[in-house]
């Protein structure tokens, strides 16, 4: 049982965080979190550490929105948060994968990001949630390459690809392919980045996606000047 004023206050705090007063969340959260948490003289209200856990989860996703991602990492990374894993449904849980992924890809820790999203798609794969593993590629591959790890970009672009094929999923490989092509060129594979251009150009055509058109155009463009 959760007391009633956490949960208005937990509403409350959603709804500011959705319209965009991500202060005014944060303030609502670490007053839930204070509630429960500092010693009084008046027992605490309820509280199950699911609910409080996610409390701390949205908290988290406030400071991201602010781009505080050291700060939201902490939280990600905080033993209490970690102990509440257990308490969490599978969404909520992919969700803290998700979200913690792309904190530590926005600090660089590719090593960290790589191991959280292939949690989340373990997750999403045992959901048989599509959606959700397709956020987590193309989230993946676009951290790789605002890194410049064109090797790492190079190696998850191809399993993406076969990822997609698998599952059906054609312009997720188009943007992996594109992807692909892009760093062999950076890693100074010519003639693999010409051919997965070829690849993608033929592909993008085939399925009308002109977005697509234009960026592996470019790309075949640069392979044909001299070196």
């Amino acid at each position: 049982m959760i007391a009633t004023e956490l949960i208005d206050l937990f509403n409350d705090a959603a709804s500011r965080a959705r319209e965009g007063f991500h202060d005014d969340a944060i303030n609502s959260w670490e007053h839930i979190i204070a509630a429960v948490q500092t010693p009084n003289a008046a027992p605490p209200p309820a509280v199950t550490k699911g609910f409080l856990g996610q409390v701390h989860l949205r908290k988290a996703w406030s400071l991201m929105d602010l781009g505080r991602y050291q700060d939201a990492h902490k939280i990600f990374d905080s033993d209490f948060l970690k102990s509440c894993l257990g308490n969490f449904e599978l969404k909520v849980l992919f969700d803290y994968f998700f979200s913690f992924a792309n904190t530590q890809g926005e600090l660089g820790d590719l090593a960290g990001m790589d191991d959280k999203f292939s949690r989340a798609l373990n997750i999403a794969a045992d959901e048989g949630d599509s959606y959700s593993a397709q956020l987590c590629w193309l989230n993946l591959m676009h951290y790789a390459e605002v890194n410049a790890d064109w090797s790492y970009l190079e190696r998850e672009s191809r399993s993406c690809i076969e990822f997609a094929d698998n599952s059906e999923l054609p312009r997720l490989a188009l943007v992996a392919g594109l992807k692909r092509a892009t760093a062999l060129f950076k890693l100074a594979q010519h003639e693999k980045a010409k051919n997965q251009a070829e690849r993608v150009l033929g592909f993008a055509r085939q399925l009308g996606e002109s977005e697509a058109v234009g960026p592996a155009e470019e790309l075949l463009k640069q392979l044909s000047m001299p070196l």
